[in-house]
């Protein structure tokens, strides 16, 4: 969260987990100007510590256009290699958060430095190619193909 601390006279981060809800005494909030345009590129310059608990280097196929259009700014960010190929640097507070994003961009991608991230999405196509052979719908198994349409 970014916040104005007025004894400070100055702009403060805070981590969401770490604030505990208290009843309004006080000093009562008063409008500022914000400190920066980009208030996204202003937090990600002035926070301390690691921006995520886990982060992985992933190879994707897919333009980087495509890709940012994809992800939140707080999911990762993202650099074209070519026409057809972007590398993204994801991150979240658990590798199944960073498997779930990968998997919402729907297309190829190669994980590139996280043997954490790459045992997740293993166990998470076992958990998934089990539940799709069980299921059934009419007492017919449910198709599946390599791309959600």
């Amino acid at each position: 969260m970014l916040t104005f601390d007025p004894g400070l006279r100055d702009w403060r981060i805070f981590r969401a987990e770490h604030i505990l809800p208290k009843t309004p005494s006080g000093v009562r909030f008063e409008p500022r100007p914000l400190p920066a345009e980009d208030i996204g590129d202003y937090v990600e310059r002035h926070i301390s510590g690691p921006r995520w608990r886990h982060s992985a280097e992933v190879i994707v196929e897919a333009p980087a256009a495509e890709v940012m259009a994809a992800l939140v700014s707080a999911e990762g960010s993202v650099e074209a290699l070519d026409d057809e190929r972007s590398q993204v640097t994801i991150g979240g507070q658990s590798v199944a958060t960073m498997a779930l994003t990968l998997a919402r961009l729907d297309v190829d991608f190669t994980v590139v430095d996280s043997p954490e991230l790459c045992e997740c999405l293993q166990g998470l196509s076992q958990r998934l190619g089990q539940a799709a052979q069980k299921s059934s719908l009419g007492g017919h198994s449910i198709p599946i193909s390599s791309k959600s349409g």
